[in-house]
This record gives structure tokens, C-alpha cells and sequence, in this order.
């Protein structure tokens, strides 16, 4: 007989309520969404404070992904940096999400993928970007649900197994996409976004608990600093750049946190805006008028303060009661003293990645049922049955994230570490389409292919896949310890530069001056003067050099001062962690001047209205095309396997 103590039990009926949730709003889903069109075509259709609350609390997920709090206790407050990924999420998306949502409605272009062929015409680009979705929906996907699930086998103290606790896990996930699609997703998204961000408040209140209160923690921080010498990498940055090979050669000196890699890294959350997942979020609501202020108080500023304070309350925790694995252990406490408050803990914080992840399969099977089979093999497809294409497609594409987590989760891990990288590459086609810069259109999807190279050989997976072909690369992963996301947009940015200076940006082409008539007449130039403009560029310069650039190495001792022959903290606290803070106060003014002053995620006054469908191909099944595509995928694999054969 299970006792009101067991967790197991406190999970199983905390898990029921969070399914009947979903499943309530799937109703509502369905009743509202009546026919198939409303389902493969979101673009407009849903309300605002939906979008902008599913957009903000997705920006939990990297920090989930990574480990954040766990990665503050094995690596120190260096690591904490990472939480500024927290303002650049929303700072990406005032300069995006307005623009792209008028373009959207303006095209009609459901997808990320379609939004980029109409305004590129680049096949090469949609590529990218279902490889994208596909790797957010199965790998990136897998690996969170498998750490909930994980999770979820420990805290039951093992009655479930983790393979059973992940298939549950990704059926709800499935079921919800399935039943009720994106509408489901968000209506969902959005309660228990906030059902997510009280939970994660109560972990970090019931953290400072076992701390025995903030100043307590913050006094064992500081003598942990203080008296232990060999601590000292875990409050300080490495220097500006180390000129180490990566990881696997010549370790850097301290730890390879340096400012380059904080930079770097930082730069890959800017990702998620670009990414297809937030396109669909984005263009789903039915104004563009949230993006300002939810952009500036909601992401930044309350779910930015959450991060910053997962990271320094729980993380620091955890480093100064060396337990790496805080977080876990935090959850093994609650269930301790409560079972009831730790299946609430559990399932809220759960909540926080249940919409990214369910909505990146959804995003993932829509452009490759709409945006691809349709568009470019079978226009003759009708809705309904498109619709039931893209729920089986969801369920087979769950199926195949499951699977690839239990027998080969190594694969899937490294896998899901592309994903940030490569969407960061869609960033400048991204800015080229919501503000027409004067650069060759053309040259946008050669850079992102170089970009997308760039990330390849810099990252674990692409590493492993070249010497599985034969070919050793002198170097591994993050290189002069840059990220693989910096070295994937210099190479990006530059040669889409070097394109235009040569080309002189010619022949823009019809369809691109037409596109650049609207976004002018949609958002007319505003009135500001050019020293308002510098000055606000020139803000921002400051905080990148200072936040997350080379100027952060000044956190390390700023806010020290020498009593006699020791030092202390003056504030209280180690100073890179008062940086940081500041940091992130100062990012999310920056957000609030961009986004409502400069007017970049404010409303405007011209009404866009939605336009047609974007052009398919022609009628009928396009056999001659599919048969292309396989040889062309049957020629890529059998060249792989012939080369591992004649090298590997």
C-alpha cells in the first residue's frame, strides 16, 4: 500500500492535474480552431498576452538545457555569465518580432521556412531552417524531456523507470500538439508558464531555506572565496581570450571561461528568437503590439531576474556545499520534507519547457508536411488531409526523439548542442528581411552556409563526424576558447559583407524592392535626431564591450578593495557576481529604450492586411522532384559511407 508520504504517489496525481490542464485547453483548442485551415495556418489568430507569455517563459529552456545551476556549482561564478543569455533572448526579439510578424501576415507564410523562400528565394535557406526545426523538435527536445525524466526516476525513488517516465513524459508532450495543434500549445503554454514561474521562485525561496538565508549564503560564499586559495578560478574570468586548440588539447590556463567564450556563448541564446520554434509563436498572435513592453518587463525583467537568480542563489549554493548536482539535490530535499510541494516543484517547473518542446514538433512537422511536401511535390494535397499528415508526423517524430535518447543519447546530446549554433546563423537573413540593410540579398544564404560550416568543425558532433570519415582536424571544440556560434557568425557576417562590397548589391530584384516599399510605408522612418541615434547605438556597443564583452573581465576585481594586507568584498558579495547583476539591471533598461523609445517593438498605426497563400508549386504530384530528392539523399549517404570505408 502506497502512503500519503510516497512522492510517487504526489507525482501521479500532480501529473493527472497537469494532464487534465492540457487536455481541458486542447477543448478549447478544438472548439475554437473549427477546420483544418486553423490549424495549418496560425498566422494572426491568437491572442497577444498568449504569445508573449509562452515567448518569455521559453527562454528558460537553454538555461534548463545547459544546466545552468548545476553549471554555477561545478564551474563557479564565471559560468554565471551564461544567465545574460537572458537579455539577449528579448533584445533579439524587439529588434525582430514586430517586423517579422507584419511581413508574416503581409506573405502569409506560416512558417519560417516559407517566410524565407518568399522573401530570399533560397531552397538552401529552407533547408536550413527544417533542419533546424527538426533537430529543436528531436534533439533538443529529447534531451530536456530526458532530464525531466531522469529526474522524475530519482525522485520516486526508482519505482518508475526512466525509460517509462520518458514515453509519458513525450505522450503528453505529443498528445497535446495531436489533438488541439499550435492553438492547444499556447493557450496551454500560457498557464503553465505562469504555473512554471511560481514554482521556480519556490525552488530558489525553499534553496535560501537550506541556506539558512541570503545573508548566510552570501557569508559562505565569501569565505569560500577568502580562505581557499584554490578557488579562485570560480570567481574570476580567465583573461580576455586564451589561445588554447579546444577541448581535447592543450587545457587553458585557470578555466576556459574567458571573455571571448562568455561573449561568444552568450551570443548563441540570441538563437532562440531566430529559431523556427519563436517564428511560429510570434506570428501566431494577433497583434504586434505586446512585443514592446512583454518583451521588456515580462522576458527580460521578471524572467531575466528569475534566471539571474537560479544561477547565483541556487548555483552558489551548490558550489559552496560542493554538490554538483544541485539542482537534483535541491528537489531530494523538498521530497524529504514535503512530497506534496516537490511534485508541485516538479511538474511547475516542467511546465516551463512543456510549450517550447511540444510546439517544436509541431513547428517541425507543419514545415515539412506545408512548407516542403506541399509546397514544393503535391499542391494538390487537401487541408484535411495535411492536418492528419502533420499529427502523424508529430507522433512518429516524438517516437524517433525517444528513441534516440534511450539508445543513443550520447548522439543526441551533441546533437541538441548544434541546435542554438545553427539557428544563431539564420540572424543576419533574419535582420536583412525586417529592416532591407544595403547588402546583397543573394549573398545571405552563402553566408549562412559558411556560417553553419563554421559551427560544424567547431563543435563535438561535427569533430566526431569528419574523423568518422577519415578526416582529423587539428583542432576540437571551441578553439581559443570562442564558442562555435562566434566563430559561425564572424565567418557568417563576413562574408555576407565582403559579397556586397563586391557585387555592389545589383540586381536586388523585383520582389525585394516590393518587400522593402512595404516594410517603409508599414513603419515610416521616425523623426529621431542623429544624435539621439548614435548615442543609442553607442549605449549599446558599451554594454555589449562591458556585459558580455571583453570589459566583463572587469567584474573580477572592481568592487574589491584592500583593508591592511587583505582584500574584501565591498558590496558583500564576490564582485563578479555584483557585474553580472548590474549587467543584466542595465541590459533590460537598454531593451526598454530600444524597444519603446526608439520605437522597434512599439504599435504602430498602418493596418497590415493578411495576403495570400505563398505560391506552391505546380499542380499534381511532382514525381520528378521526389525522385531528385531521394537520389540527392541517397548520393550523400552512399559518399559518407564510402568515405568512412576508404579513411575511417
Amino acid at each position: 500500500m502506497i502512503a500519503l508520504e510516497s512522492p510517487a504517489l504526489w507525482l501521479f496525481a500532480f501529473g493527472s492535474g497537469f494532464l487534465g490542464i492540457a487536455l481541458y485547453w486542447a477543448r478549447i483548442a478544438v472548439q475554437q480552431g473549427t477546420g483544418a485551415r486553423n490549424f495549418i495556418d496560425p498566422v494572426g489568430t491568437l491572442p497577444s498576452f498568449t504569445a508573449i507569455i509562452v515567448i518569455s517563459t521559453s527562454g528558460f529552456v537553454p538555461f534548463f538545457s545547459i544546466g545552468l545551476a548545476d553549471g554555477v556549482a561545478q564551474n563557479g561564478f564565471a559560468y554565471a555569465s551564461m544567465s545574460l543569455g537572458c537579455v539577449l533572448i528579448p533584445l533579439a526579439g524587439v529588434f525582430l518580432f514586430k517586423r517579422i510578424w507584419a511581413l508574416a501576415v503581409h506573405l502569409n507564410t506560416p512558417s519560417q521556412a516559407s517566410f524565407l523562400d518568399e522573401v530570399f528565394a533560397s531552397k538552401s535557406l529552407v533547408v536550413l531552417s527544417a533542419v533546424i526545426a527538426v533537430l529543436f523538435a528531436v534533439a533538443f527536445g529529447g534531451r530536456v524531456m530526458t532530464a525531466f525524466a531522469l529526474l522524475y526516476h530519482d525522485l520516486t525513488g526508482g519505482v518508475f523507470d526512466p525509460v517509462y517516465s520518458l514515453f509519458l513524459i513525450a505522450s503528453i508532450v505529443a498528445l497535446i500538439a495531436v489533438i488541439g495543434g499550435i492553438r492547444a500549445v499556447m493557450y496551454s503554454g500560457a498557464v503553465y508558464g505562469a504555473m512554471g514561474f511560481l514554482a521556480l521562485i519556490g525552488l530558489i525561496g525553499f534553496t535560501l531555506f537550506l541556506a539558512g538565508g541570503f545573508e548566510r549564503l552570501a557569508d559562505r560564499i565569501v569565505d569560500l572565496q577568502m580562505n581557499d586559495q584554490g578557488t579562485a578560478p570560480f570567481f574570476n574570468l580567465s583573461g580576455i581570450v586564451q589561445f588554447t586548440l579546444g577541448s581535447g588539447f592543450a587545457p587553458p590556463d585557470g578555466s576556459p571561461w574567458s571573455t571571448a567564450m562568455v561573449l561568444s556563448a552568450t551570443l548563441a541564446f540570441m538563437g532562440l528568437s531566430a529559431s523556427p520554434v519563436l517564428y511560429l509563436f510570434a506570428v501566431s498572435s494577433k497583434s504586434n503590439r505586446v512585443f514592446g513592453p512583454g518583451l521588456t518587463w515580462v522576458s527580460a525583467g521578471a524572467v531575466g531576474a528569475a534566471i539571474m537568480a537560479f544561477a547565483m542563489i541556487v548555483g552558489g549554493f551548490g558550489l559552496i556545499s560542493n554538490m554538483p548536482d544541485i539542482t537534483g539535490e535541491v528537489m531530494e530535499r523538498v521530497s524529504e520534507l514535503s512530497p506534496w510541494f516537490m511534485a508541485a516543484l516538479y511538474f511547475g517547473l516542467f511546465s516551463l519547457v512543456f510549450a517550447l518542446i511540444s510546439g517544436s514538433f509541431l513547428a517541425a512537422a507543419q514545415l515539412g508536411v506545408v512548407d516542403i511536401y506541399r509546397r514544393y511535390y503535391h499542391r494538390d494535397l487537401s487541408d484535411k488531409l495535411a492536418v492528419a499528415s502533420i499529427r502523424i508526423l508529430v507522433a512518429i517524430l516524438v517516437l524517433i526523439s525517444v528513441l534516440m535518447s534511450i539508445t543513443a543519447p550520447f548522439l543526441s546530446a551533441e546533437l541538441a548542442s548544434l541546435c542554438l549554433p545553427l539557428a544563431a546563423q539564420l540572424l543576419p537573413a533574419m535582420v536583412a528581411a525586417c529592416y532591407r540593410i544595403s547588402i546583397a540579398h543573394r549573398s545571405i544564404a552563402v553566408g549562412a552556409l559558411i556560417g553553419v560550416f563554421c559551427v560544424f568543425v567547431t563543435e563535438p558532433f561535427g569533430i566526431r563526424a569528419l574523423d568518422f570519415v577519415g578526416l582529423e582536424l587539428p583542432w576540437g571544440p571551441a578553439p581559443w576558447t570562442i564558442h562555435s556560434v562566434g566563430w559561425g557568425l564572424f565567418f557568417n557576417t563576413g562574408a555576407v559583407l565582403v559579397i556586397s562590397v563586391i557585387t555592389r548589391y545589383h540586381d536586388q530584384g523585383e520582389r525585394w524592392n516590393a518587400l522593402t516599399r512595404f516594410l517603409e510605408s508599414t513603419f515610416p522612418a521616425q523623426p529621431f535626431s542623429t544624435p539621439v541615434i548614435s548615442t543609442a547605438w553607442s549605449v549599446a556597443l558599451a554594454w555589449f564591450f562591458l556585459a558580455i564583452g571583453p570589459g566583463i573581465a572587469i567584474g573580477n576585481s572592481l568592487f574589491v578593495r584592500t583593508v591592511g594586507r587583505e582584500q574584501e568584498n565591498m558590496l558583500g558579495l564576490p564582485s563578479i557576481v555584483v557585474w553580472i547583476m548590474i549587467a543584466w539591471a542595465s541590459g533590460v533598461a537598454m531593451i526598454w529604450f530600444f524597444a519603446d523609445r526608439m520605437q522597434l517593438a512599439t504599435a504602430h498605426g498602418s493596418e497590415v492586411r493578411k495576403g495570400q497563400s505563398a505560391a506552391l508549386a505546380e499542380s499534381g504530384m511532382r514525381t520528378d522532384r521526389m525522385a531528385v530528392t531521394v537520389w540527392i539523399i541517397l548520393g550523400i549517404a552512399g559518399t559518407t559511407a564510402t568515405l568512412a570505408w576508404i579513411f575511417g
